[in-house]
């Protein structure tokens, strides 16, 4: 299971709490040219099995409430899927891995682009052109996490497409012990 935990501190207020932001069941062989990947939707209304009884909420609050124990029972009880490992990557990880793997070239569908002023809604800030190019961390980043008019769908679909150019990119030699695990 790959998480990739969106707290952080926020643009203008208090601090964003830790959410499963993207949840993607992962399965990567190196001997195989594919990732098979199967996102699972932050927004799914479930019942999270807490301590202080049941709680019906977004999925991705698993992480506030139980932390990745109560995630991974309720994906689970969901799919009935066990899951035997566990990434769990926050926004500067996303971007060091990135960078560490010496940025990595994908298609950027479309103009992606947010800035923050004092009278306009508060995002993460982008400007990206549509086109074939190369992404490094920050821009890795903007490009994965954006959301703002998009679906998760969209979004989901766009970080799958992600991971498949990170491995036909690097695939070959992400897949040598030290820089798989480095990754």
């Amino acid at each position: 299971l790959l998480i990739g935990n969106d707290q952080r501190k926020h643009t203008t207020t208090t601090p964003v709490l830790p959410h499963s932001n993207e949840m993607l069941l992962v399965r990567i062989d190196p001997n195989k040219p594919w990732i098979s990947m199967m996102s699972i939707p932050r927004e799914l209304e479930v019942a999270l099995q807490t301590p202080n009884g049941p709680v019906t909420t977004r999925l991705n609050a698993a992480l506030i409430y139980g932390g990745i124990p109560l995630l991974l029972s309720t994906i689970k009880q969901l799919t009935g899927l066990s899951i035997n490992h566990v990434v769990e990557i926050d926004f500067n990880q996303f971007k060091t891995a990135v960078d560490d793997i010496g940025c990595v070239y994908t298609t950027v569908d479309r103009r992606y682009y947010h800035v923050n002023t004092a009278y306009s809604e508060q995002y993460q800030a982008i400007n990206l052109q549509p086109g074939y190019q190369k992404l490094c961390g920050t821009q890795a980043l903007q490009f994965v996490s954006y959301r703002h008019g998009d679906t998760s769908l969209v979004r989901d679909a766009r970080d799958q497409d992600f991971l498949l150019d990170v491995k036909n990119e690097y695939g070959p030699s992400l897949s040598d012990i030290g820089n798989i695990h480095k990754f």
